[in-house]
């Protein structure tokens, strides 16, 4: 951040950080607000204390949000897994059912073959395991009251595992959407807080910008030779991909992880460079859309990040804080 024009507009404004940098800009800054033994600065205490306190409530509310929404549709796509298995067994049964009768095959079960059900994104997945349930009521005669027994289960399955996503999509919009003004709140307050403090140390040099720590708020990172980067270090993985980021960190760090996109990303660490594409058990999952901000300390020298996914590529950033 360049020096600032108190006669100018707020210079935090225009600045476009996480919602993690934010966080800990303030909580720095309010750390040194109350430690300080000028009168107008500790005036600030209980206005700083309150917008930095909104803003970590609603940092860790979208964060669980977005855990959440992740959960619903892993919850969609493992119950549509075992629906896709059961229309595969089902399809012999509608066949020999009506084999006098191929329009109800070709127009009603399967007007697009198994390949319907088996390529079905993520939006279509509810309207054909509605439409199984309900055929499968229909002709329960002809197919049996098992075989409709087993799909109306499969699909209050798929009702609940959509149910939890839809409400946490909904609930993470109206949180992102009161973020926009806290955040605008924050900014406020904070370069109201960098007049004050600037003005109580008019007369001492240097000591106003120990209350803040600007550098915080810009990405960056160093690559694997520990030269500095002044921007995140963006990667894009390929599907079944398993990539050594170029980045290097040092214990007291904390990381910025951030996924871009609807697919999972996981990261582990070793010690040394492995010999394989092997991902372990003990990878940690960063679900897609997320950011997760991960402290350095107990981290080893390797950081890797690895995609999981058969059919799409992943995009994520690492940066430190």
């Amino acid at each position: 951040m360049n020096a600032f024009d108190v006669t100018g507009e707020n210079p935090l404004i225009p600045i476009n950080a996480s919602g993690f940098r934010w966080l800990e800009f303030g909580e720095y800054d309010l750390t040194a607000v109350t430690v300080s033994t000028k009168p107008t600065i500790l005036a600030q205490v209980i206005a700083t204390t309150g917008i930095v306190g909104e803003l970590r409530i609603a940092v860790k509310n979208i964060d669980q949000f977005i855990q959440d929404q992740g959960k619903g549709v892993s919850g969609r796509k493992r119950t549509y897994r075992g629906f896709y298995a059961a229309v595969v067994e089902l399809m012999p049964d509608v066949k020999k059912a009506f084999k006098t009768n191929p329009d109800v095959i070709d127009k009603e079960f399967f007007p697009g073959l198994l390949n319907e059900y088996d390529k079905a994104p993520l939006s279509h997945q509810g309207i054909l395991t509605s439409r199984l349930k309900d055929l499968t009521a229909k002709y329960v005669t002809e197919l049996g009251i098992p075989t409709k027994t087993l799909f109306a289960a499969f699909d209050a399955d798929y009702i609940t595992a959509y149910e939890t996503q839809r409400l946490a999509s909904q609930s993470l919009t109206l949180e992102r959407a009161g973020y926009k003004n806290i955040l605008l709140r924050f900014k406020r307050q904070m370069w109201l807080n960098m007049l004050i403090v600037a003005a109580a140390f008019i007369d001492e040099p240097g000591i106003a910008s120990k209350y803040f720590k600007p550098s915080v708020l810009h990405p960056n990172h160093k690559n694997a030779q520990g030269d500095p980067i002044l921007k995140a270090l963006n990667l894009t993985l390929k599907k079944l991909s398993l990539v050594l980021a170029d980045f290097s960190y040092v214990q007291s760090d904390k990381i910025l992880l951030t996924v871009f996109g609807t697919e999972s990303v996981f990261y582990f660490t070793t010690d040394e460079p492995i010999m394989n594409n092997i991902i372990p058990d003990d990878a940690t999952e960063v679900l897609g859309g997320r950011e997760v901000m991960i402290p350095a300390l107990g981290l080893k020298k390797c950081f890797y990040v690895a995609n999981k996914s058969e059919t799409k590529t992943a995009k994520l950033e690492l940066s430190l804080m």
